[in-house]
C-alpha cells in the first residue's frame, strides 16, 4: 500500500499538475484536458477541477501498471448523465451547464473532451 502511495504522489510532481483559475483548466504536462467554465452539482468550477486531478492522479496510476489502456477512454451514459470514463473510471460528468457555457450540446463537448483526453494521456504517457 505504501508504495503505491509514493507512485501516486511521484506522478503527481513528476507529471507537472496544473489546475488554474479563471476558468479553471485542468492540465498535465502542458496538455489541456478540460477547461471548466461552470461550477455544477454544488461545485465551484475550482472544485470541480481539483477531483478532476485526484482523478487523474488514479488514471495515470492505472496507466502505468497496465491495469487500463489511452483506448479505453470512452462516452458513457450513467444514471441518465453524460460521463467520461478511462476503463471502469470516471473521469468528468458532462453537464447541460457545462454545454450552454460552451454554447454546444453535451453529445458534442463529451466528444470533444473524449478526444482532448486520449490526446493528452497519449501525449503525456508516451513521452
Amino acid at each position: 500500500m505504501m508504495h503505491r502511495t509514493a507512485l501516486v504522489f511521484g506522478l503527481t510532481v513528476m507529471m507537472g499538475w496544473s489546475v488554474a483559475s479563471a476558468q479553471s483548466e485542468v492540465a498535465l504536462g502542458g496538455e489541456l484536458f478540460f477547461r471548466l467554465r461552470v461550477a455544477s452539482g454544488g461545485l465551484s468550477e475550482e472544485q470541480r477541477a481539483e477531483i478532476l486531478q485526484e482523478r487523474l492522479t488514479r488514471i495515470y496510476t492505472a496507466l502505468f501498471t497496465h491495469q487500463v489502456s489511452t483506448q479505453q477512454v470512452t462516452v458513457r451514459h450513467i444514471n441518465g448523465e453524460v460521463t467520461i470514463c478511462v476503463g471502469d473510471l470516471l473521469l468528468v460528468t458532462v453537464t447541460e451547464r457545462d454545454a450552454r457555457a460552451n454554447q454546444t450540446t453535451v453529445s458534442h463537448l463529451a466528444n470533444q473532451w473524449l478526444e482532448n483526453t486520449r490526446q493528452a494521456l497519449s501525449a503525456t504517457c508516451f513521452r
